[in-house]
């Protein structure tokens, strides 16, 4: 029994699944990519896909100097953005703070990509090991920089 608990606790320590320290690795080295472009004037759409009650219509952002400006939904309804519901979402700096709390609250799975210049495209987090349908997801799919 001994040899066995000792080879299951060598295989896991093997195993080349990324961990949460390369999970924030990984969104620290994109931010300072985004940070290192200067970029404090863009347009956004976000898209975010779920299982749950919450809204997940697709949304445009408009920021100006850094900050949060105008947000209308993305979808042919159009209208402005609750941004109550999409508050982790309303600059490309949020939404980077938004993926560090994922991470710290221990999700399962986690999986990021990022444009060269840093901006999240996509992010799939799984909350739980073997709980089906609570996966979520959520990414930027257009993005333009803005002058005034």
């Amino acid at each position: 029994m001994a040899a066995l608990t000792a080879a299951l606790a060598v295989a896991a320590g093997c195993s080349n699944a990324p961990t949460a320290a390369d999970w924030r690795r990984d969104i620290a080295a994109a931010r300072a990519r985004w940070t290192a472009t200067g970029i404090a004037d863009y347009t956004f759409s976000v898209a975010r896909s779920c299982n749950c009650s919450a809204s997940v219509r697709p949304i445009t952002v408009t920021v100006v100097a850094g900050a949060f400006s105008s947000g209308v939904y993305a979808d042919n309804t159009g209208g402005a953005v609750d941004t109550t519901q999409y508050r982790d979402f309303l600059t490309v700096d949020r939404l980077f703070t938004y993926m560090e709390q994922l991470v710290d609250g221990g999700p399962f799975a986690f999986n990021a990509e990022y444009s060269s210049s840093g901006i999240p495209t996509s992010v799939v987090v799984n909350p739980q090991r073997l709980v089906s349908g609570e996966e979520y997801s959520f990414g930027v799919y257009e993005f333009s920089r803005s002058t005034r």
